[in-house]
């Protein structure tokens, strides 16, 4: 899985802004919180993702 983002991270890093990886509307960049809110929204959609997988991976092997 960290391999998987750090290839992705890397792939990102040329469409970035010449400053900042993930440049922001007004100031150049995003705070500190934004960034922590959005990583920490992205973490908890992949948990989910992972979950539903993982339950209907189980159901099908129920059968």
């Amino acid at each position: 899985m960290i391999e998987d983002l750090r290839r992705l991270l890397v792939e990102y890093y040329p469409m970035a802004g010449d400053v900042y990886l993930f440049p922001g509307r007004s100031d150049g960049h995003i705070s500190e919180d934004s960034a922590s809110r959005i990583l920490r929204g992205a973490c908890l959609q992949a948990h989910h993702t992972t979950n539903q997988k993982n339950l209907l991976l189980k159901a099908i092997q129920g059968f």
